[in-house]
């Protein structure tokens, strides 16, 4: 009689741990991109939203423009409108760059995935002028 209560002691515990090991295992979360559509025209930038997770992002870039546009993204500190110019472009190489999409033309789309650490980015356009002319946000990752 006591060989099959220990017996049904052991099995209990056997069930009882696969249980919780494989509910643990399945509660882990796994990161979804988050997705932010972001439009650039003649001379701003808009992104739908300015904020977002620490993490994967996908940036659905629309050239809503009559003219080509670029689409560089920065961390850093200083304003959006602050960054460093000369000959009328930003010059990225004083930048932490942590996205950049050549220049694309008017009419296209194209979309760009980036993991992003917590902090302050700006992200603008660096065709000759376009920075100077108000096409630039403030970007935060929280």
């Amino acid at each position: 009689m006591r060989r099959r209560a220990w017996l049904a002691v052991a099995l209990a515990l056997v069930a009882v741990t696969g249980a919780a090991c494989s509910s643990s295992s399945a509660a882990t979360p796994s990161a979804s991109p988050t997705g932010i559509a972001v439009t650039l025209s003649d001379f701003k930038i808009k992104p739908a939203d300015t904020e977002a997770p620490a993490g994967p992002v996908t940036f659905d870039l629309t050239n809503d423009g009559p003219s080509d546009h670029t689409f560089f993204m920065v961390k850093t500190d200083l304003a959006d409108d602050a960054l460093p110019v000369a000959d009328h472009l930003v010059q990225v190489d004083q930048l932490d760059v942590v996205a950049e999409i050549d220049r694309f033309p008017a009419g296209t789309e194209q979309s760009l995935s980036v993991d992003l650490q917590p902090g302050a980015y700006v992200m603008f356009c660096n065709l000759t002028g376009h920075y100077e002319s108000d096409m630039h946000t403030a970007f935060t990752v929280t």
